[in-house]
């Protein structure tokens, strides 16, 4: 049986992504403008932060099978096998993780560490823990 969660999302963090975006673009735009070269580089650099921010961090979900739980964030996959997960505390910290959300779940499995932030806390961790 697969169940596949979705990220949290904070509010707060994802305005954060997209301010960051357009103050790039700002500060690219602004370093352009003696150059005469018009808007172009511009809007190519702004389409470019935000094509790879979308390729690294979107979608992110978390799936877990009867063996493995498997984390995709972008481009990115991670595969762990449940049987290796060890330890499931919560968190709440600014470490980069495949999150859209800082109320996170820590786990460690083969002496590493991974934060996840399912959107069913909960429930996650009950899955997880009867597997």
């Amino acid at each position: 049986m697969k169940k596949v969660f979705r990220s949290k999302v904070d509010l707060w963090l994802a305005v954060g992504m997209i301010a960051f975006s357009i103050l790039s673009v700002g500060i690219v735009s602004a370093m352009l403008a003696p150059m005469n070269l018009g808007a172009w580089p511009a809007l190519a650099f702004a389409l470019f932060i935000i094509l790879s921010a979308l390729v690294m961090a979107a979608p992110v979900r978390y799936v877990l099978d009867e063996e493995y739980l498997t984390i995709r964030s972008g481009l990115f996959v991670k595969r762990i096998p449940l049987r290796k997960i060890e330890v499931v505390p919560t968190t709440r910290t600014f470490w980069t993780a495949p999150a859209w959300s800082f109320d996170r779940i820590q786990l460690r499995y083969d002496q590493k560490y991974i934060q996840v932030s399912p959107d069913k806390h909960d429930l996650f961790l009950q899955q997880v823990q009867n597997s």
